[in-house]
């Protein structure tokens, strides 16, 4: 809002297959299981899982 008021223009937002908002949602679940490690140790499953967000992360930086 600030920016349009500030530009005078709507520029309409665009994430759509930039893999921002990929990103974001591994980044998100990635979180999730290193809670979730926290309080007990993740299942095979979810260990591949987290590794498989990692690799994913570093390799879209």
């Amino acid at each position: 809002m600030i920016e349009i008021a500030r530009d005078g223009k709507i520029v309409p937002a665009d994430n759509i297959a930039s893999g921002e908002t990929t990103a974001l949602l591994a980044d998100a679940l990635r979180l999730v299981l290193d809670a979730q490690a926290e309080g007990s140790a993740l299942d095979d499953e979810e260990y591949q899982l987290h590794g498989a967000l990692v690799r994913y992360l570093e390799s879209s930086l």
